[in-house]
Parts: C-alpha cells; sequence; structure tokens
C-alpha cells in the first residue's frame, strides 16, 4: 500500500473520530443513530399532528429569533445559536447520515427527545412477526412510556442546566418551574395510541400519583447533580441551592403523607449548603436508585393522600390538545 494512502487513510480515520467526539458533546442523541420525527409520524399520525402544535415543535422555528436566547448566544460569544453551540444539546434534534456527513439539526425536541435515538430499534417495535416487538425495541434502546424514571429523566436532563457557564456568563436561567404532572398533563399529553385517537385522556389518578412522586425524586436527583457540577460560588450554584430550599419543603410535605423509609431517606439528603462534588453526586446516585426501584417499595401504598398536592388543571403547562375528530374538551 503506498505510503501516501496510509497518510490520507489515517487522517479519515481521525477527522471522522473527531467529527463523532464533536457530535456527541454537542448532542444530547448520538446523531448517527436518530431517524427524525417524520418517520414516527407515518404511523403516528395523530401523536404527530399534536407535537406540531406545541412549544417543543416550534422551537426549531423561533428560539434562536427570540430576543432572550440571542442575548445569551451574544454573552457566551455564539455567532449562530444553530451552529455548534451548547444551545443544540436541548432545544434541537440533529441527524448524521453518514460517518464523514456533518450532523444537521432537523427539528426541535420531539419523538426521539423522550423515546431514544430510534435507529438500532425502529424497525423491531413495528416488526408484526414478533410478538414480543416492544419489548425487544425496548432491550435495542427504546424508552417506553411505563419506563416512567427514563421518560422522566430525559426531562430534567434540559430543564435542569447542568453548564455552570451558561448561567453564570451566558445568563441563563439555572432551572424551569417543572413539575412533572402539570408539563405532562398539558400540552404535550398525547395519549391518543390506546383508543385509536378517539382522545387524548389524562391519566389515571394512581397513575399521576406515581408520576408525581418519580418526578419530585428526579428533581432532587438533577438539583443534587447539578450543585455536583458547580465549581464556584455564583448564580448557577444560588439558584440550585435555594431551589434546593423550596424541595425541603415538598419533600416535608409529602414524608407527612407518607412515611416511607426511602422518602425519608430522600428528603436527608437535601443539602442545606454546598458541601463537595463527590458528596452531592453520592446522594445523586443514592436517588435514582430509589426511584428506580419506586414500585418495589410503594407496593400496595396507598397513594391518595398526596392528592392535595398535585397540580389542578389550571396549572397545566399548556392547553392539552385534541385529535382532530375528538368531542373531548380540554
Amino acid at each position: 500500500m503506498p505510503f501516501p494512502f496510509l497518510i490520507f487513510l489515517l487522517a479519515v480515520v481521525t477527522s471522522t473520530k473527531a467529527a463523532e467526539s464533536s457530535a456527541e458533546s454537542l448532542h444530547r442523541l448520538p446523531p448517527d443513530k436518530v431517524l427524525g420525527a417524520g418517520l414516527c409520524a407515518e404511523c403516528h399520525q395523530e401523536e404527530a399532528t399534536i407535537w406540531r402544535q406545541s412549544s417543543h415543535y416550534s422551537t426549531y422555528y423561533q428560539m434562536h429569533r427570540m430576543r432572550y436566547g440571542r442575548r445569551i448566544a451574544s454573552k457566551l460569544g455564539y455567532d449562530r445559536i444553530k451552529s455548534d453551540t451548547s444551545c443544540i444539546q436541548c432545544h434541537y434534534v440533529a441527524r448524521q447520515e453518514g460517518p464523514l456527513d456533518r450532523p444537521e439539526l432537523i427539528s426541535g425536541i420531539s419523538c426521539e427527545s423522550c423515546h431514544g435515538a430510534a435507529r438500532d430499534w425502529n424497525k423491531a417495535h413495528s416488526n408484526p412477526d414478533d410478538p414480543n416487538r416492544l419489548q425487544t425495541a425496548e432491550r435495542l434502546g427504546m424508552i417506553r412510556p411505563s419506563n416512567r424514571y427514563q421518560i422522566a429523566r430525559a426531562c430534567f436532563e434540559c430543564h435542569i442546566i447542568s453548564n455552570e457557564e451558561l448561567v453564570n456568563k451566558g445568563d441563563h436561567h439555572t432551572l424551569s418551574n417543572f413539575e412533572m404532572v402539570a408539563w405532562m398533563s398539558g400540552e404535550v399529553r398525547h395519549n391518543v395510541h390506546h383508543n385509536h385517537a378517539a382522545a387524548n385522556p389524562e391519566l389515571d389518578p394512581g397513575e399521576r400519583r406515581i408520576m408525581f412522586l418519580t418526578g419530585m425524586l428526579l428533581d432532587l436527583e438533577f438539583s443534587l447533580r447539578a450543585l455536583s457540577d458547580s465549581t464556584t460560588d455564583g448564580n448557577y450554584r444560588n439558584d440550585i441551592l435555594n431551589h434546593l430550599k423550596g424541595s425541603r419543603t415538598r419533600m416535608a410535605a409529602i414524608t407527612k403523607r407518607l412515611p416511607l423509609q426511602e422518602l425519608s431517606k430522600a428528603a436527608s439528603s437535601i443539602p442545606v449548603e454546598f458541601k463537595d462534588t463527590e458528596t452531592h453526586l453520592k446522594d445523586a446516585q443514592g436517588l435514582r436508585a430509589i426511584n428506580q426501584r419506586l414500585e418495589e417499595w410503594l407496593g400496595k401504598t396507598d397513594l391518595t393522600p398526596l392528592d392535595d398536592l398535585l397540580p389542578s388543571p389550571s396549572e397545566y403547562i399548556g392547553a392539552p390538545i385534541q385529535p382532530m375528530h375528538s368531542n373531548e374538551t380540554p
């Protein structure tokens, strides 16, 4: 093999690895595994119709034009929000067609943002010859709605910022006012698959109670992860500590109604001040373990005492969108 060709081959491999590394650092989803919402919409038409009326969809067309977004980009020295910036991680989805191709932004927050990049599991989940197709797809990386922790985790990965510079230098907000039931019951709600798009109903009360607990524990976990990432006093650390102060109040209300050992342990992990990275990260990992076994330790516990803590429909984030031919009112 001629020597110049070896140099060329090495350059190609190196540039490919660099492109992959860059893509991984900029994107929550691996772009080479993304198929895009258009493919999902071929079968999930009503879900896609609801999504196209949501702020998750419109961010692709609006976010980079918003004064708030442009001001943050300017402070961070970004020329274009849609080009190689930390904004991409949470506000957009990118797809990479080939190993030498540059990832291209194709949408705002969409199907794969929550259910996982679909290239490895898409064919399996729609395979009519496999009676266990959904379980097969799940093993290949699909995040199903029944996996409450993973579905909710996708929300908190962006609604609690893990980038200190983005806040302290860019003046981005540190946390959204994010509560799982309020957000999942509003405009992002798309419970239309199992009723053939006859309606877009609320989750049943039992499911809302479990979602509420899942969200509260994830809020604590990601707040502690964010606190472990902070390196200096500043808005970022102060915002997280102030949020955790509110978390103590919320967890006190929960443990008063449900005096369970796991919930008491979760509440005891909430710090009043910054300790050190290792401690906060260890406590976050402990919360993850508690949350992932939630239904196991809840057992048959009566969760109705939580009902007065759940958000009312007037507190839902955005109006739920009904299918085109539904007679149900939001």
